[in-house]
Order: structure tokens, then sequence, then C-alpha cells
């Protein structure tokens, strides 16, 4: 018998959490009955493409009212029932008869890949109809998806190559820090955190060069009026352009985006194809766009956002090294038998991330809110360089090219979204540009 009831709290406070999630979700979907475009919109989005949007929303709310509760359940089933103490069963049967490395540490890390491995084929399997239903229904009625099934079928095995390659050695190299220093309380939770905050840099820089490839075309943008534009803002503001890229992104949607990557001094931007094409003969609007990224530059908004998210890691560690002493009361709660035992602190780790649920929804709540405030003084920076209306029209057509949310619910947007509203923004940019014709610009 464990003292705590970790196994029942963990359930409890995700289904809570999980029918507060819905509940936002049931709001907004009830603001995609609306047939009236806000005002600060009217004149300049077509009552025909709000109408759009509200459809399109409405039924991405439907579904993920349906959606979120199935998944949902098959996760808090596998934990009720102990689909991992049963999956690291079953590997434990299989390592001795494959040609794993000699010795009991390399039988139990092939045991660890082998168990996490069942369990990746296990998840992506029973959320393949609904995702399939998303791309190949709801998508495609909007008239957004452009992915084959051939092209479909290639990303689901290509992501399981890349995450065994990729996942494999970190979920190794995180069972060595814990197997390595797991008597050592007080360091503990500092040793995997400066683990997982070097990977999380090398990511950054080795993703987009060697993983992101794998599964999109990325071409440089050709000699023009819109790669001059973009050279010549990226010397203005002095940012340190090396490349700017197009993506062939409309290969799968017709979804459109933009941004840029590098650390230091060797940045590169990268454009969506559709971008290019919704916005032929407006090219001051993808600079506009991409103004306002250099001002996510400018602020180093990427690198407070990442220190932010070490910061939450670094206090969620901080709580399991202090209850590690828990750790085999943890995993008999969570169905592991005395006869499982030794059993990797991995597993205890993902217990004690899964207890977490009510506390990470409230700092996803405080993360969304500066990050909108990034947002916001991204915009005034597009702004203050002189892409103003260039902004406006762009983050208009944004929303109507993609049927993007124009009617939200504040308390959805407060607890779920990273970016202000459309009208939030608009209104914002009128404020600010009034602010300066007046003399008195806008402090951010």
């Amino acid at each position: 018998m464990t003292s705590f009831p970790y196994l029942e709290y963990t359930l409890a406070s995700s289904v809570l959490v999980s029918a507060f999630q819905h509940y936002l979700v049931w709001r907004q979907y009830r603001k995609f009955a609306g047939r009236d475009v806000p005002g600060e919109l009217r004149g300049q989005v077509p009552p025909e493409k709000f109408a759009q949007s509200q459809a399109y929303g409405r039924e991405r709310a439907r579904f993920s009212l349906i959606a979120g509760p199935l998944e949902e359940g098959m996760e808090w089933a596998a934990l009720y029932y102990g689909l991992f103490p049963l999956l690291w069963r079953v590997s434990g049967r299989l390592p001795g008869r494959w040609p794993w490395p000699s010795g009991p540490a390399g039988c139990e890390y092939a045991r660890l890949l082998v168990c996490f491995g069942l369990q990746y084929v296990i998840s992506t399997l029973s959320t393949l109809p609904l995702r399939l239903y998303s791309t190949f229904v709801i998508e495609v009625k909007y008239g957004f998806n452009r992915t084959t099934a051939a092209q479909y079928v290639k990303d689901v095995l290509l992501s399981a190559v890349v995450t065994a390659a990729v996942g494999g050695p970190v979920l190794c190299a995180i069972h060595w820090v814990l197997a390595r220093y797991g008597d050592q309380a007080g360091r503990l939770w500092l040793y995997v955190w400066l683990l997982l905050a070097a990977l999380a840099m090398v990511f950054s820089v080795l993703w987009p060069v060697l993983i992101a490839p794998l599964f999109n075309d990325y071409q440089p943008l050709p000699e023009g009026a819109l790669s001059s534009q973009i050279l010549s803002l990226a010397r203005s503001v002095g940012f340190p352009l090396r490349k700017v890229y197009v993506v062939d992104g409309s290969r799968r949607s017709s979804h459109s985006n933009a941004y840029f990557y590098g650390l230091w001094r060797y940045k590169r931007i990268v454009l969506f194809d559709s971008l290019l094409e919704q916005n032929s003969g407006h090219e001051e609007r993808i600079v506009a766009v991409l103004a306002h990224e250099l001002g996510h530059w400018r602020y180093r908004h990427t690198l407070k956002g990442m220190a932010l998210g070490l910061a939450r890691l670094g206090l969620y560690l901080k709580a399991y090294a202090m209850a590690a002493h828990q750790h085999r009361d943890l995993l008999l709660a969570f169905r592991f038998a005395p006869a499982d035992f030794p059993v990797p602190s991995l597993f205890g780790l993902l217990f004690f991330m899964e207890m977490l649920a009510p506390l990470d929804n409230v700092l996803n709540y405080l993360l969304n809110a500066v990050s909108r405030r990034f947002e916001f003084a991204a915009d005034a920076y597009a702004q203050r360089i002189g892409f103003r209306q260039p902004l406006r029209e762009a983050l208009i057509g944004l929303h109507i090219d993609n049927l993007s949310n124009m009617n939200p619910d504040s308390w959805y947007v407060a607890w779920n979204s990273s970016h202000p509203t459309l009208v939030e923004r608009l209104e914002r940019l009128r404020e600010e540009g009034e602010g300066e014709r007046d003399g008195k610009p806008k402090q951010n």
C-alpha cells in the first residue's frame, strides 16, 4: 500500500483540467455561431469570408470537443490499467533474444528503447483515425489540405524514424543521468536540467538544418523586388541575414507562415510558398510580416521565451528531486508490481510530470500572457520602422486566407492563445499610430 493516492490524484486533476479546457472550447464554439463582423473589421473583411471563417472554426471546435475526450480517455485508461508497466514487462522478454549490447546496463537501455518504442506505436495508431479525419475531411472541406495519401504515409513513417533517431539517444541520456546521480537528490534536478537545456539549444540549431529538410524542400528566394526589399530591411535594422528560403509548405496545406531561425550572426528567413502566392503583387505585406518577426529578434523574444520554458522545466525537475525518496511508492501506485523492480527512475519522472497538470495549466496561462505582450511589442516595432499600414493589411489577409479566428472568446484567448486577437492587434496599431501623430509615441 502507498501512503498517498498518486494515481487517483493524477487522474482526478487531469480530468478537472481537461473539463476546464473543454469548457473554454465550448465557449469559443458558441462564439463561432455569431454572424456579425466585429466593428474593427467591418469594411476590411468581406462578410462571406467572415462567415466561412466562423464555419471553419466551429467545425474545428466541434471536432476538438469530440476528439479531445477520446484521446484523453485513452491516455487515462493507459495510466489506470498500467500500460507502461505492461510494456516494461513485455520488453523484458525481448532483449535477450536480440543482439543487444552485453551486460546489465546495455540490456536496460535496450529494454527502455523497446518499451518506449512500443508506446509510440500504440499512441500513433490509436490516434490515427482522428488525425486522418482532421486532415482528409475537415481540411479538405475548407480547401486547405493538399496532402496525398502517399505523402501522409511517408510523413508518418519518416516521423517515426526521426523520433527513433533523436528520441532514442535522448531517452538513454536522461536515463543515464538519473541512474548516475539518483542518490544525489540535491543536485539531480540540476544535472537533468543542464542536459535538457543543452539538448534544447542543440536542437534549435540543428533541427532546421538537418531535420526540417527531410520533410520539405527549401530553396533560396529568387532575386527580384521582394528579395531586394527584404535585404534592404535587414540591413536597415542591423539584422544579420545570411539567406532567405522558400519552403514548399503548399505540398501539404495552403496555410501560410513565415519565420526566422539561427543563433548569433547566422540568421535565416523562411517564407512559405503559399504566403508568396497569397500576397502576389503585395510584396510590402510580406516585408511587413518580416518586420514583425524582426521585432521579436530586436527584443530577444525567442531567447526570453526559451529562458522561461527552461525555468519552468527547472521548477518541475526541482519538485521531482524533492520527492525522489517516494520513487518506489509512486511507481507502485502507477501499477508497477514489486516483482518489476528495479524500475528506471525515468518512469517515475514521467509519472510525476503527469501529476503537475494543474500547475502546468496555470503556468501556460501566464506564459501565453507573456507571449501576447511579445506579439504586441513586435507589431509596435514594425510600425515604428514604417510598416503600420502594410502590417494591418498583412494581418487581415493572413486571417482571411487561413480562415483564422476573427471572433474569439476572451476566456479562450486568455488561457490558450499565444497571440492577441486580430481586433486587438488592429486596435493597438491604430492607437499607437494616433499617439505618434499627436507626438506621444507609445512605450513598450
